[in-house]
């Protein structure tokens, strides 16, 4: 059996299931993909306000700002070749990251903790290490290998078939 990296790729596409999943997925992307953008619009939104107030209303400036980000966003997605294994590079780097390395390291400069909870710290830490290394490393060999035309995938070096 094949296994596609996209979500409903692995899917019977034939039958009314595959239909309703995929305009269900498409459907979510569609309608929340905006409201991702709270956090950046909010954080740039005064800037904003305070060079176009006088020509729109708080709402329209926002409003500009959300589209213009998800278009530029979707343009990107389209001229960029293999986007996909961009966005698995920087997952590669950003996740583990955000989830396994900054936590610890808040963790031991804000808090003396006992022996066992600092070992703990430096065990995550350096799993998340690792982690952010190899995940980098592969994702940049499938984005040299993809750019080269060779296939992608598998945790040896690209091959010519």
């Amino acid at each position: 059996a094949v296994v596609s990296t996209q979500s409903t790729g692995s899917m019977d596409n034939s039958g009314p299931m595959g239909a309703v999943a995929i305009v269900s997925v498409a459907l979510c992307v569609y309608l929340t993909y905006p409201i991702m953008f709270w956090i950046p619009i909010e954080t740039i939104l005064p800037f904003f306000l305070e060079i176009l107030s006088p020509f729109l209303s708080p709402f329209s400036i926002q409003y500009w700002l959300r589209t213009t980000f998800v278009l530029v966003t979707c343009f990107m997605a389209i001229v960029v070749p293999h986007v996909e294994l961009f966005i698995s590079l920087i997952g590669a780097f950003a996740c583990t990251a955000l989830a396994l390395i900054f936590p610890p390291l808040a963790y031991l400069m804000l808090f003396e903790g006992r022996r066992l909870e600092r070992a703990c710290c430096y065990f995550i830490l350096g799993f998340g290490l690792i982690g952010a290394v190899s995940g980098t490393f592969f994702a940049s060999k499938d984005i040299v290998c993809a750019l080269m035309g060779l296939p992608t995938g598998g945790p040896f070096p690209c091959k010519a078939p």
